[in-house]
């Protein structure tokens, strides 16, 4: 068999490139993106169109290489209401992704981005949203007519910060337009999220705001998950219930729970029951040490919720969430 992929997962980048290019068939790629599904081709037996999805791609994943696959990928969006903890959860679910040992890539798509504080990183990468000259030379205008498929491959290693495995790329907010603008500025984000989503081989952790502004079509076809961070309070429900009906107009349906602040089973119940068309994954306790070490700007050091978040990883490496 080819190789497959460096980090020890089989290479899945012909069934994304198959989903960017609207192609079916290993035939219709060329050069390497053909010889790898070519490959995959082989372990998994005929080539299913139905693949592009990630549940699919996943079960072709294990059924080429089984339990021998440490190292397989995930994407992740999180989503919530302000102030419900998604920024800390995903900063703790990366750091325990990259102590696993996986290869991480945090993108920070809040328009108040603060993730590189829960990372404990010293500073935060410029936003790309602000580089206009960078966008301009990808694009080729600013105005007018501007260039939809730019090439974006090579940024988040030019212009994201890495530190223990982690790798924090920062988008920005965009000032004009709303979701569905067509500015040059989301042209080039959106297609930047694409190419992270689509064709990268690394475990991928994205920070959302609760609008999901930065996700389309093809961008959520590239999300193994999108979990909504919830509190137990009727506005944080009712923000998520908004969301998991945004989630569905972009055709994405991995949609699980993850409840923050619960201090009793009482809160528990009220999560659980107000989002009770989804899955919960885990119910992360309110946590005094977590408040420290962020006044600290230090590591969190709670054993309870180190071990919630440690199970909500677990479920996820052990293909559950699919």
């Amino acid at each position: 068999m080819l190789p497959l992929f460096p980090h020890g997962g089989t290479s899945l980048l012909a069934v994304h490139w198959s989903a960017v290019l609207g192609q079916v068939g290993a035939s219709k790629l060329a050069g390497p993106k053909r010889q790898q599904a070519a490959a995959l081709q082989s372990a998994c037996g005929a080539f299913n169109p139905a693949s592009v999805f990630v549940a699919a791609r996943n079960r072709a994943l294990v059924a080429a290489i089984g339990p021998r696959c440490e190292n397989f990928i995930m994407k992740i969006a999180l989503s919530g209401k302000g102030g419900v903890g998604k920024t800390t959860l995903t900063a703790l679910m990366a750091r325990q992704a990259a102590a696993r040992g996986h290869p991480v890539l945090v993108i920070d798509a809040d328009p108040n981005p603060n993730l590189h504080l829960a990372l404990g990183f010293p500073s935060a990468p410029p936003a790309l949203v602000g580089m206009k000259d960078l966008i301009e030379e990808r694009l080729g205008s600013l105005e007018g007519f501007f260039r939809l498929n730019p090439r974006v491959d090579d940024i988040p290693e030019r212009f994201s910060f890495e530190d223990h495995g982690v790798r924090l790329l920062v988008m920005g907010s965009i000032s004009q337009g709303g979701g569905g603008c067509a500015c040059p500025q989301s042209a080039f984000l959106r297609n930047l999220l694409q190419h992270v989503m689509l064709e990268r081989s690394e475990w991928v952790f994205m920070d959302c705001e609760a609008g999901l502004e930065h996700l389309g079509r093809a961008t959520a076809r590239g999300a193994d998950a999108l979990l909504i961070v919830v509190e137990p309070s009727q506005s944080s429900l009712e923000t998520a219930h908004r969301i998991q009906h945004l989630a569905a107009d972009i055709g994405l349906s991995r949609l699980f729970v993850v409840g923050n602040k619960v201090r009793d089973p009482e809160e528990r119940e009220l999560i659980e029951q107000g989002m009770s068309d989804l899955k919960v994954l885990a119910c992360l306790p309110e946590s005094l040490a977590l408040r420290r070490a962020s006044r600290c700007g230090m590591a969190v050091q709670d054993p309870d919720l180190l071990a919630a978040v440690g199970s909500i990883l677990d479920a996820i490496e052990a293909r559950s969430v699919t």
